[in-house]
């Protein structure tokens, strides 16, 4: 299954790379940057039915969702 979302986070906060429309809550960048988390998996709330999902690589988060 080829991923459409996915959005690369450096140490910083800043994108380094993007595909398709994601929006990841600077709240969960901060959990990554804090070294908190190596993993995140999340289905947000409300009337939006998707999956978000986080993995902490070497110098850089990458988000991706799933619909």
């Amino acid at each position: 299954m080829p991923i459409s979302n996915l959005i690369v986070i450096d140490r910083d906060g800043k994108t380094v790379a993007k595909k398709g429309s994601v929006r990841i809550p600077q709240s969960y960048i901060k959990m990554f940057r804090s070294g908190r988390k190596e993993i995140f998996v999340k289905m947000p709330g409300g009337n939006n039915k998707f999956l978000i999902m986080g993995i902490k690589t070497k110098g850089n988060a990458v988000f991706f969702s799933l619909d």
